[in-house]
């Protein structure tokens, strides 16, 4: 891939809003549920979409620094509940428990519509991440959440006796296509070299400021 200059949603926050030399690093948007209920909401599958719910949770040792979990990884579904609401973030609440990567919250965006984010770094280690979008409809859902059990990805299972695998492959010729969020991000770099993906600071700056004063 030719050289591009990538920055977090903390770094695009700060750029002015009509710099466009660079791009914002929001792999969410590239995760194919993402564009798969934005597809279908556009078509009017299930009807007008009323609510968003995410869920993000990992082992204790796979949490981020808190300054990544705050402005990085929160940002980063905030960003992708604004695309799929197609309307500016409007209100922003945050419940978090105190010196933890764990916290719920709350975003209303212009047109009435609710996101409800569940932030969660803190499980057991023997239990594996999931990342959940579940899309209310008027007349129906959207989700990749199972009706029963722990996980659901698209993808295939590689499982003998001494453990098990998920792998979801998008990419041949990616070397390892287990983890989801690293084929979002490597989705999202394609797509940047595509000319796919806009530049710019996007969301970043009102998604950082809302942030902050909920935090306060």
């Amino acid at each position: 891939m030719s050289s591009k200059t990538l920055l977090t949603p903390l770094e695009a926050g700060k750029r002015a809003v009509d710099d466009l030399i660079f791009y914002s690093v929001y792999p969410l948007r590239e995760w194919a549920l993402v564009k798969s209920i934005r597809q279908k909401t556009l078509a009017n599958v299930c009807g007008e979409l009323c609510s968003l719910r995410f869920t993000w949770q990992r082992p204790k040792k796979q949490a981020t620094e808190e300054p990544v979990f705050l402005y990085q990884t929160l940002p980063w579904l905030l960003d992708a509940a604004w695309l799929l609401a197609d309307a500016p973030l409007a209100a922003l609440h945050i419940e978090r428990v105190p010196e933890k990567n764990n916290l719920f919250a709350l975003a209303m965006f212009e047109g009435g519509i609710a996101a409800e984010i569940e932030l969660n770094e803190c499980l057991p280690d023997s239990m594996p991440a999931t990342n959940f979008i579940k899309a209310n409809f008027k007349h129906g859902h959207l989700t990749n959440q199972p009706v029963v059990g722990h996980f659901n990805e698209e993808g295939s299972i590689l499982a003998d006796a001494s453990g098990m695998q998920r792998l979801v492959i998008e990419n041949p010729e990616w070397d390892d296509c287990s983890d989801e969020i690293e084929v979002c991000r490597r989705s999202m770099l394609q797509a940047i070299e595509k000319g796919a993906y806009p530049a710019g600071p996007l969301n970043s700056r009102p998604i950082i400021k809302a942030i902050r004063e909920a935090l306060k």
